[in-house]
């Protein structure tokens, strides 16, 4: 039996208290209107669009990918390069976002760790349900494996819901043949789509972000979705598999805000894998909002965050020999 590692960032900046309050006044009160009206023609897509203004950070170049369900994005460095790959799956509760949105927060994790990234437009709801979401992710790691890079010299690493489908893309890998991938980074994880038990917590109204209603309102969307029984029933496949079945993942790193009303989920799932032996760390960052770490340019907490995830990769593609840019 392993004891969970934690660690606790021991400071917390002036900006990141200005941002917290910032996303509360003004990100909060739409979800919330969201959660009580979710049939609105929204526009999803407008977060991309938005982002579309967003570059990468210098040193690195772009090509689009091809996937047979959907479309993504490489990343590569222009120096420095290492062998292994990243395969970055985005969040946005199943909604929203994409390879603009976190082309900056990606392009920063190829920079610092010399490998290459492939980012996912995965499907996602309202169109599609979370099992074509999962789908999408286990081409893009067939994708890298097609590619000639041995799948376990590839990193999945994803930020909220995309956090979920990387530890369930990993599953998926390791039950149907294809391999056990490098390692897994878990960015502010939502790991247990059913919102009870966090909801339970006696903090659960405090997230600046996400009100109660919000992860009420998306568990019955995911619900809705899915259509074939398996695929209804593995949606809490995360929480429901013995917790041998996440010992046996690749080496973990979670990151997320000490205060989040998804931290429950990083608790539990630190907690079951290491006591069946896993190799699990957990980070806390008090203070911090949800996936804090797109905000890197100003929160320095975020840098701190993205730079340990940046070693966190490395050490798990630490038999790879740097190669030729």
């Amino acid at each position: 039996m392993n004891d969970t590692i934690v660690w606790t960032y021991p400071k917390r900046s002036l900006v990141s208290r200005f941002a917290a309050v910032a996303v509360r006044m003004v990100a909060r009160p739409v979800i919330g209107m969201w959660a009580r009206l979710p049939g609105l023609l929204w526009p999803f897509g407008a977060l991309e669009l938005f982002a579309a203004v967003l570059p990468a950070v210098r040193g690195v170049t772009r090509h689009p990918a091809k996937l047979p369900n959907c479309g993504g994005e490489w990343i590569v460095p222009e120096s420095g390069r290492r062998s292994g790959v990243i395969l970055y799956l985005h969040g946005g509760a199943f909604l929203v976002g994409g390879i603009r949105s976190h082309r900056r927060l990606v392009s920063r994790l190829v920079k610092a760790t010399g490998v290459p990234a492939l980012s996912l437009n995965y499907r996602q709801l309202p169109g599609s349900p979370a099992s074509q979401s999962l789908a999408d992710s286990l081409d893009g790691l067939k994708e890298i494996v097609a590619s000639g890079v041995p799948v376990d010299q590839i990193v999945v690493v994803g930020d909220s819901a995309g956090a979920y489908l990387a530890v369930r893309t990993v599953l998926a890998a390791q039950r149907t043949g294809l391999g056990s991938p490098a390692g897994l980074g878990c960015l502010s994880p939502f790991f247990d789509p059913d919102p009870t038990f966090k909801l339970e917590m006696p903090n659960a109204d405090k997230d600046p972000l996400f009100p109660p209603s919000a992860l009420r309102t998306m568990w019955q969307q995911l619900l809705a979705a899915e259509t074939d029984p398996t695929d209804l029933a593995g949606l809490r496949e995360i929480v429901t598999v013995p917790s041998a079945v996440l010992a046996a993942l690749p080496p973990v790193l979670i990151q997320v805000g000490a205060e989040e009303v998804l931290r429950p989920d990083s608790d539990c799932f630190a907690a079951y894998s290491s006591a069946a032996g896993g190799d699990v760390r957990l980070e806390l960052y008090p203070g911090q909002v949800h996936v804090f770490h797109v905000a890197a340019d100003i929160l320095p907490e975020a840098r701190i965050a993205l730079s340990r995830m940046s070693a966190h990769i490395t050490n798990c593609l630490a038999p790879a020999r740097s190669v030729a840019a």
